[in-house]
C-alpha cells in the first residue's frame, strides 16, 4: 500500500478501499502484486513490496545485495523477496 503525500500510510478503511478497487478494476499484474503482499504481510509481517524497496529479505530480514547474487537468485528474490537461505529453508 503506498503511503500518503503526507508519509504517513493510509488508514484501514482507506487501505481496504484501496485493495477493492485494485481487485475490481485492477490489470492482472496489479492483482497479482496485491496478493504477493498481502501473503508476505500475513506471514512475515511485511509487504514483499516494500521489503524490496528496503533491499532486504521479506523473511530474515537480513540485507540482500542483487550484485553478489546469482540470476538465478536474483530472479527468484525479484518474485519473492526471499533471501537464497529463506527460499532454500521453506521450499526444501
Amino acid at each position: 500500500m503506498k503511503k500518503k503525500s503526507d508519509g504517513s500510510r493510509p488508514s484501514a478503511t482507506e487501505a481496504s478501499k484501496a485493495v477493492a478497487e485494485t481487485l475490481a478494476h485492477g490489470s492482472p499484474v496489479e492483482k497479482r502484486v496485491l496478493f504477493k503482499d498481502a501473503l508476505a504481510l500475513a506471514t512475515f509481517g511485511i509487504t514483499a513490496t516494500d521489503a524490496k524497496k528496503q533491499g532486504i529479505c521479506v523473511s530474515c530480514r537480513s540485507i540482500v545485495d542483487l550484485a553478489t547474487l546469482s540470476e538465478e537468485d536474483r530472479a527468484e528474490y525479484g518474485i519473492s523477496a526471499l533471501c537464497s537461505g529463506c527460499f532454500e529453508e521453506i521450499f526444501a
